[in-house]
């Protein structure tokens, strides 16, 4: 008869505990393809048409018309435009100038807590964008975003801040890249929030009656304190980036 020393039912009980109770880890971000295939990874962002997703240890690259939906953490899938708006064909390349604004509803929930700085983001143009007789960023479109800082709330001392900014949008016949001014925001020791350098003209664009005296109603509203005093900015939210630098459209 084979002796089972004390020690080994220990060794035993101990494995099976770890095992059994060891939570799993899964990858953040799901990309489903149109054939249903998942996949689970980090999604990094998108390079001319197409997205950018990190997987396997390796970085894969997929057309805008292979994915049926990406989703960013535990947030609900947003779909992607398989087949953008196509913008208004021209003679030739147009020039987007500086100092034209983007008017965009957000697809992603950025969250101080939650969402860390170099996190991208994906929304959709609310107000479509022409020069001349032609457009140029469809109102439909995709444009996509990064979070250039992100800082939690601590319960002694410090306030939330979140800085974001659009780093490309789709044209319908591919992306393009644009240096947008970063919307900044911090919260007080108040409950309430302070806004710093928000585009005074979103309401120029939402609402061409009332102009940018609208502009600072919508802008208050564009980012709310959660309970623990967290900067969060929720799907749906229309905000307007201002590009800085000119852009050439094919």
């Amino acid at each position: 008869m084979t002796k089972i020393s004390y020690r080994s039912v220990l060794l035993f009980a101990l494995v099976f505990v770890v095992t059994v109770t060891m939570p799993s880890f899964s990858p953040a971000d799901t990309l489903t393809l149109n054939d249903g295939q998942v996949i689970k990874g980090t999604f990094k962002g998108m390079e001319g048409s197409k997205y950018s997703f990190e997987a396997f240890g390796n970085t894969m690259e997929f057309e805008v018309n292979q994915v049926r939906s990406i989703q960013i953490g535990d947030q609900a899938p947003a779909a992607p435009a398989a087949q953008p708006p196509q913008a208004s064909q021209g003679m030739g390349p147009v020039t987007v100038p500086g100092g034209t604004g983007l008017l965009v509803k957000m697809d992603t929930h950025i969250e101080t807590g939650k969402t860390k700085k170099g996190d991208p983001f994906i929304a959709t143009v609310e107000k479509a964008v022409t020069i001349g007789q032609r457009t140029v960023f469809p109102k439909g479109a995709k444009a996509y975003g990064k979070v250039v800082e992100s800082v939690a709330a601590r319960r002694v001392a410090g306030r939330a801040k979140l800085i974001i900014q659009l780093t490309e949008v789709d044209t319908g016949g591919g992306t393009v890249s644009i240096n947008t001014e970063s919307l900044h925001f911090e919260g007080s020791g108040q409950g309430t929030l302070g806004k710093v350098a928000v585009g005074a003209g979103i309401g120029a664009l939402a609402d061409n009656k009332k102009g940018a005296q609208t502009g600072a109603g919508i802008g208050a509203a564009i980012a709310v304190l959660t309970p623990g005093k967290q900067i969060a900015v929720s799907r749906g939210t229309l905000m307007e980036f201002r590009i800085l630098a000119p852009v050439e459209v094919q």
